[in-house]
């Protein structure tokens, strides 16, 4: 039975919808559904972060970033709106309640996902891609290909690539941060806003582990 748009109310009342994409959410009732259940699902992970204060301010600003896009690429005629929302509704509903300790499994956020696999040889491997978040006009990394990291044991962090050009991974808590360590070997100082990966990218900032690959 198709969802009629009386059961597939989104998180907000339609009829004070104001801008292009709350009437865009509006008209559909899928979209509508969508919307919906990724209020219920940002609720439901920020309850499951709640014992770590910097990780609720980081899902929360993860949120802003996410509502950004969708009202900034909204007219843009390569969204895909369904894809754009059932993406966002995944990741949250996936957030693992659970702390654990280490790189290992999957990470994620807005901008993309990065995965740690330990080797028989205990050595740590590195797939990482982002994209994106609502067009995917851009892309950095490749989910098909993973790069072998380096563990600093007197500072517990991964990093990978050259000198000139290298990511570093450090945990905090539910976290994982990921920062560009290119041009030198400082470990006093995060940067956890994305930086540039060609036009309009980013490959670093904070993700937030997934239980789905646990």
């Amino acid at each position: 039975m198709a969802i009629t748009p009386a059961l597939a109310a989104p998180s907000f009342d339609c009829a004070k919808a104001r801008t292009t994409a709350e009437r865009a959410i509006c008209a559909s009732a899928d979209v509508s559904q969508l919307d919906s259940e990724i209020a219920d699902a940002y609720k439901t992970a920020l309850t499951r972060l709640r014992a770590d204060a910097n990780a609720v301010e980081a899902l929360k600003a993860d949120q802003r970033i996410f509502m950004r896009y969708r009202d900034d690429s909204i007219s843009n005629p390569n969204i895909d709106l369904m894809g754009y929302f059932t993406r966002r509704r995944d990741f949250l509903r996936q957030i693992d309640p659970v702390w654990r300790d280490g790189f290992s499994g999957d990470w994620q956020s807005i901008w993309g996902e990065t995965r740690f696999t330990r080797k028989a040889d205990g050595k740590i491997n590195v797939t990482s891609w982002t994209a994106h978040p609502a067009t995917r006009s851009w892309t950095c990394g490749d989910p098909s290909e993973s790069i072998a990291a380096e563990y600093n044991i007197d500072h517990d962090f991964l990093q990978t690539g050259t000198p000139a050009n290298r990511l570093r991974y450090m945990r905090q808590a539910w976290m994982l941060y990921i920062e560009n360590a290119s041009g030198g070997d400082s470990v006093s100082t995060k940067q956890v806003a994305p930086t540039g990966c060609g036009h309009g990218g980013a490959d670093t900032g904070t993700f937030f582990l997934l239980a789905k690959h646990l």
